[in-house]
């Protein structure tokens, strides 16, 4: 994934995509192959080097290509999804090492006062979708205090976590359950993830087993 900015720290603009509460998971993957991909595009290539040879990346709105040499000098081919992508991202950017403190600093200044109609349409598209659900949030919170509700957003529209309360179950693929379907089932089966989605974060809850099948369900649009 490379730098596709012309106006702050790319490293702190992807942290925030990938760690933001303002942000569904949908959104996260779409933003990260755009990033990467540019909107335009129907497959970019990128280059590098590793210390066996020249690395080749095909990254296509699927998934990313990578063909390597490996120590024996055969070369090889794998390929990573953009969810794949996204959990290794998710484990860089929590690395101390990964962005420093100024980059930090002078992107959310900067993120503040820029202009966003000369900004980069992925990171517009970025900010637009966070404000949108803030904005949904805490009228949410209002609608909920005006009628002696309990709330579970904070005043500055984040989810208040009930992990204490709510107990994690992590999910378990079943091998001899897998399901296979043409393209109009595997629409259907993002849709439905989609929808569980929001629905659960709306509620302000985990996922119970039968919406974490649903959930895992989702395989992307490529």
């Amino acid at each position: 994934v490379t730098d596709c900015s012309c106006y702050t720290p790319f490293r702190a603009f992807l942290m925030d995509v990938v760690q933001s509460d303002f942000a569904f998971m949908p959104n996260k993957l779409d933003l990260i192959r755009d990033i990467a991909l540019g909107t335009d595009n129907a497959e970019r290539k990128a280059y590098s080097n590793n210390k066996y040879g020249l690395v080749e990346y095909s990254i296509r709105s699927g998934y990313v290509k990578i063909s390597y040499k490996n120590r024996n000098g055969v070369r090889k081919e794998g390929a990573l999804d953009w969810r794949e992508l996204y959990e290794i991202l998710s484990y860089m950017v929590k690395q101390p090492f990964y962005c420093g403190e100024d980059q930090k600093r002078y992107y959310q200044e900067t993120k503040q006062k820029a202009d966003r109609d000369k900004m980069n349409p992925v990171y517009k598209r970025f900010f637009d979708i966070e404000d949108s659900v803030k904005a949904n949030r805490l009228e949410t919170r209002e609608r909920a205090i005006a009628n002696g509700w309990e709330t579970k957003i904070d005043e500055n529209g984040h989810v208040v976590s009930d992990d204490a309360v709510q107990k994690k179950h992590n999910f378990h693929y079943n091998l001899w359950e897998m399901e296979k379907g043409g393209a109009k089932t595997r629409y259907q089966w993002n849709i439905d993830a989609i929808r569980t989605l929001k629905q659960i974060e709306s509620e302000n809850r985990l996922a119970t087993p039968e919406e974490q099948k649903v959930l895992s369900k989702f395989v992307g649009w490529g």
